[in-house]
């Protein structure tokens, strides 16, 4: 390996799963190693009571464990563990630090809600075709919904909305298949966010479309989008170059939210490029981007495999080794 590039690894426990990036790092691009995900859903029955569940912190913390073997095995030289909203909303998180830290001995760091889409930005950039672009990037996780919108100049506006997937899961019970009327509840309810939440801060975006004509792009950069495109490809392969050149209009969103919605759970494990176990959650997240493109009036979608992850790799392979790239926050209220 030459002395220029570092070999780093990045693990990112989420609010649905924990997924590790491994990859080389040089002063200009991050290149994949080896990239895998294991669904635990930490966030299960946290918004009732503020509380991670046993089972979750067990099952969170034993795939940690594992994504850090594959790290050592690959020889990465540093190797980070952070989480990010179902931790920042729970009131037991600590018991899932001491979990971690006993089972491979990694501190787990906790990002704040501008930390994770600071770095959902940055990761998104990382792509040479995107770097120059005005963006919107929209993560949407399963705690947590992140907008950032700014250039190769830097970032212009920026915040972490409580909406997510497997928050509205909790919330929203669907029968099977969902009818029409909870269609249109979990249409309004997210409208609702959106208007009192989103608009208000993103309002010079808005108007900046209103007054000057194309908004600016939408990247997905999130697990919900890369299943959209994955769907949208009619695929279950997970190809980087495939997914990172799919663009959606706002109609073929629309279409496959419909398709989605219109489905049970056992129809949409059958769907091609639906990974069976996102099948409960996946119309939740995809009707987060529908009702945003909708807010923005953006009819294109153009999805990014790259987000925070991407973001602290470039981080770690070029700060120095003592240095510490991460910034910690105590609990938020639910």
């Amino acid at each position: 390996m030459a002395s220029s590039m570092r070999r780093v690894g990045v693990i990112d426990v989420g609010t649905n799963g924990v997924k590790i990036l491994i990859a080389d790092v040089t002063p200009l691009e991050v290149l994949p190693v080896y990239e895998s995900s294991t669904q635990t859903r930490l966030g299960a029955g946290l918004y009732e009571k503020c509380t991670l569940r046993d089972d979750s912190i067990l099952a969170t913390s034993i795939a940690v464990a594992h994504h850090h073997q594959r790290a050592v095995a690959h020889k990465a030289s540093r190797v980070v563990c952070v989480a990010t909203s179902a931790m920042r909303d729970a009131s037991n998180g600590y018991s899932l630090v001491q979990s971690i830290r006993g089972s491979c001995g990694l501190e787990l760091v906790v990002l704040s809600g501008d930390r994770e889409a600071e770095l959902a930005f940055k990761g998104v950039q990382t792509d040479a075709r995107l770097r120059d672009r005005e963006l919107l990037v929209v993560d949407v996780g399963g705690g947590s919904t992140e907008l950032i919108f700014g250039a190769s100049s830097g970032i212009r506006l920026q915040r972490s909305f409580q909406l997510g997937a497997v928050r509205l899961a909790e919330d929203f019970k669907l029968s099977d298949p969902p009818s029409r009327r909870e269609f249109k509840s979990c249409t309004a309810r997210i409208d609702g966010f959106l208007n009192e939440h989103v608009a208000p801060v993103f309002s010079p975006v808005i108007r900046e479309r209103a007054r000057f004509g194309p908004s600016p792009m939408i990247v997905g950069a999130s697990g919900t989008s890369t299943v959209i495109a994955r769907m949208h490809l009619q695929t279950q392969s997970f190809d980087r170059t495939l997914i990172e050149h799919v663009t959606l209009s706002s109609g073929e969103v629309s279409d496959l939210c419909q398709l989605i919605w219109g489905c049970g759970l056992t129809d949409r494990k059958n769907l091609p490029g639906l990974p069976h176990n996102r099948a409960d959650i996946i119309p939740f997240g995809v009707l987060i981007f529908s009702r945003l493109m909708a807010l923005f009036e953006s009819n294109q979608l153009c999805v990014s495999m790259r987000g925070l992850r991407f973001a602290l790799a470039a981080e770690l392979g070029s700060c120095n080794p003592t240095g510490d790239p991460l910034v910690s926050e105590t609990r938020a209220p639910c």
